[in-house]
This record gives C-alpha cells, structure tokens and sequence, in this order.
C-alpha cells in the first residue's frame, strides 16, 4: 500500500464513522445531508470492511472505486475539494498542519508578552491578544462537544471500522481516532480566528509580525531550523483553494 492509499483509506474511514457526523461543519467537510451521505458511502465500503487483510491489500482497488463513486454522485468539483481537504485539511501525522500547529506555539508566545514588551505595534499586539483568547474560549466550547460524542458507545459501524484499522486493538485506535478528528477541528478553529483577527492588519504590519515568529521560532528552537526563515503564514495553503471556500463561505452566509 502507497502512502498515498494508506492516507485515503484512513481519510474513507474517517468520514464514514457516525462519531464525526455532527463535527462535519468543523471538519470543513462541504457535504449535504451527512448522515445521507455516510449511509451511500457505507454501502461502498462494505465489501472491503470484511477483513484486515482485504482492507490493506486492496487499498488502490479500494480508493478507485470510492473516487468513481463520489464523482458519480457529487460531481468532478466536490471531488476536487474533498481530494484538497485530504490533501491539506485531513491530519494523518508527521508535518500535516505544520504551519497552523507553528503559528499556535508563535502567537500563544506573543499573546502573553506585556504590551511594552513587544516590538509589535499596539493594535498588533491588541489583536494577538485577543485571538489568543477567543481560541482559548472555542476550543474549551469544542473540546466539550468532542469529548462528549466521544464517550458515548461505539455504533455497530465504528466497531467495524476500527477494528479493521486496528487489527484489533480497537481501544488504543479509537483513541487515535478521536486525536485526529480534535486536532483536523482545532487547526481550522485557529484559521476561522486567525482570519477573523488578522484580516484587517496591513501588509507592513502582517511584515512585522512574521519577523517576530521568526525570531521567536529561533530563540524557542520552534521548529525546523532551516525551515524558519520559510515559515509560511497560517492557511497559505487556502490561496489554492480560494474558489471554493469562496463558494462555500458566500453559501454560509
């Protein structure tokens, strides 16, 4: 199995689990209907769900048959974005979301400078401030709902699903799971308040701020050391993806 299959498969199994059906919103997930949507994707899955064995061995056959069906019933642009989120929303591990798990670190380190202490200008500072607590305040909120979702029984579905990934240690990969599903939901709750927060800052004081997390991410040994002065602001990568989080904001609204 390629990295690449291994990183769907696990994103399939994600997405059809009934503990993440009421976190779809926060998950970035721009799917009607999600209970619709996992009952159709369940039935496709099932014939792989019937062994460990069939589930790893077959993972390109696998992934084939579920993007064939997606397009089939969701269209070519929906797939598009759900290969984007699994590309660059979905957290497997390793560097995934690196640039929003930096900056957290970076602007906590700001947020609890004194004012005088701080090179920023004060309206920097003062938005800092108060992303760092409006982070603080939806995350509590979020945590909660997680961690009640989380505690109830697992469904017939996810005890399937998990004991397939896990080749049986359910409890330690439902652990994982619920890892995975809290962290893709608090890295895009950082985004929506690093937006909120951030978007009205000019491009010299946006300038000035990377210069601060760079020399902070220095002194702090955050980080890559060849990689700081490279450091990426949160969310670059929604540059590439700006036409359909566009359409999907415009449908929130």
């Amino acid at each position: 199995m390629t990295k690449q299959e291994m990183r769907w498969r696990r994103a399939w199994s994600v997405l059809s689990l009934d503990r993440s059906t009421s976190f779809f919103r926060e998950l970035w997930l721009w799917i009607d209907a999600p209970p619709t949507f996992q009952a159709s994707l369940r039935g496709m899955m099932a014939p792989w769900v019937l062994s460990a064995d069939v589930f790893y061995d077959e993972a390109g056959d696998f992934e084939y048959a579920l993007s064939v069906w997606f397009v089939k019933e969701f269209g070519p642009e929906r797939y598009w974005h759900l290969s984007d989120w699994v590309q660059r929303i979905f957290v497997e591990g390793g560097a995934d979301r690196a640039t929003e798990f930096l900056w957290g670190m970076l602007l906590h380190e700001i947020g609890h400078m004194a004012s005088a202490d701080s090179t920023l200008s004060s309206g920097t500072h003062s938005a800092i401030v108060e992303l760092c607590e409006a982070v603080k305040r939806s995350s509590r909120q979020l945590e909660e709902r997680v961690t009640d979702a989380m505690e109830r029984p697992l469904s017939r579905w996810d005890t399937d699903i998990l004991r397939v990934e896990s080749d049986g240690d359910i409890d330690t990969h439902t652990d994982d799971i619920a890892n995975t599903i809290g962290l893709i939901m608090d890295y895009n709750l950082f985004l929506e308040v690093w937006d909120q927060y951030c978007a009205h800052l000019t491009s010299l004081e946006l300038r000035h701020l990377y210069r601060v997390g760079v020399d902070i991410a220095s002194r702090k040994g955050f980080g890559e050391e060849d990689h700081r002065n490279r450091i990426a602001f949160p969310g670059s990568w929604q540059l590439d993806a700006r036409r359909f989080l566009r359409r999907f904001q415009d449908k929130e609204k």
